[in-house]
């Protein structure tokens, strides 16, 4: 008689998707990702995109303010590759024009799937050159992939439900899906404001939240909290 015992079947690799495809956006999209993604991830507050199109920018799309009133300045690039003269080019603009808010901490962003080295030595070189700024981070689409797995609303919201799902830590989803991704009541009870006036879709709007009586609110995580949409608000169906 032939044995019949089940045998046990090699386990099915399916991982997560490794990189997000941000060349697949538009340079204004990927620019408003870099946006949201600095209020989220670094805690800065009166997050905004610098200027607007045509303007004189100084090399400058996005600024944000610290907990200690220091303001960090992003330079987004949405290009395939970037060369260390396109970085140095970057660099000269910004220390030697006319920085918005006296920004100490200058970071280059490209959507490039990764940075030679001579990007990262150029960086590190005007590190040392000007050590009262911080000058030497450059963030590339591994880098932004990274920050971005435990944020699916953001990834949702400029890459889809199922792209969000399939690339974002199951921990991240599973609370999100929860109603439990570090918010605890709803944005009126914990910031004494309506989502509408907080305004967390309009991309055009980045600045810090109010609190009630119209104080800035100076928590940068309180500020973030109050931003941060729910699956009900994109569409995503309850588990």
């Amino acid at each position: 008689m032939p044995d019949r015992t089940p045998t046990a079947q090699p386990p099915v690799a399916d991982p997560k998707i490794p990189l997000l495809p941000f060349d697949s956006q538009n340079w204004a999209d990927f620019e408003r990702l870099v946006c949201e993604l600095v209020e989220a991830a670094e805690g800065l507050a009166r997050v905004a995109r610098y200027g607007t199109a045509g303007q004189a920018q100084g090399g400058i799309d996005v600024v944000g303010r610290a907990s200690d009133g220091r303001w960090s300045a992003f330079q987004v690039k949405h290009v395939a590759e970037f060369s260390a003269a396109a970085a140095r080019k970057v660099f000269e603009r910004f220390l030697y024009g006319n920085r918005p808010h006296r920004a100490t901490r200058f970071v280059i962003v490209t959507s490039c799937r990764g940075t030679n080295t001579q990007v990262r030595e150029l960086a590190l070189e005007y590190q040392a050159e000007f050590p009262d700024l911080q000058l030497g981070e450059v963030w590339d689409a591994e880098h932004l992939s990274r920050l971005l797995r435990p944020l699916p609303w953001i990834v949702a919201r400029y890459f889809g439900d199922q792209v969000a799902q399939r690339f974002c830590d199951a921990d991240a989803v599973a609370a999100y899906y929860a109603g439990t991704s570090g918010q605890t009541g709803t944005p009126e009870d914990t910031m004494g404001i309506a989502v509408t006036d907080a305004d967390p879709f309009d991309f055009e709007v980045h600045q810090a939240v109010r609190t009630e009586d119209g104080t800035p609110a100076d928590d940068p995580l309180r500020t973030r909290r109050a931003g941060w949409p729910r699956r009900a608000d994109i569409g995503w169906p309850s588990p």
